[in-house]
């Protein structure tokens, strides 16, 4: 089974990405890895509380880079969704 990734790793993973997206600017994201330094919180995390860049900015880029289709939570909390669909998903 494969090793899981640190949170530092993903974050500059994820930091990188929103870098190269121009989500947030060099300095901003240097700031908000020492936000997190020690920490076990993400750098998205960081970003969205400093106020650099909104979820939906970040959940965007994530998806655009990982080809996958952006939801947004108000859409998402419309959506009809069947209990059986529901109930396949893991209560954590």
């Amino acid at each position: 089974m494969p090793e899981k990734p640190s949170t530092a790793a993903v974050s500059k993973k994820v930091g990188g990405l929103l870098l190269a997206a121009n989500v947030v600017k060099p300095e901003q994201y240097e700031a908000a890895m020492k936000e997190i330094e020690g920490t076990p919180d993400r750098v998205e995390d960081a970003i969205i509380a400093l106020g650099f860049a909104s979820e939906a900015d970040i959940l965007k880029t994530l998806a655009a880079h990982y080809q996958t289709n952006f939801v947004s939570s108000e859409r998402l909390s419309r959506a009809e969704i069947a209990r059986a669909t529901l109930e396949l998903l893991p209560r954590q």
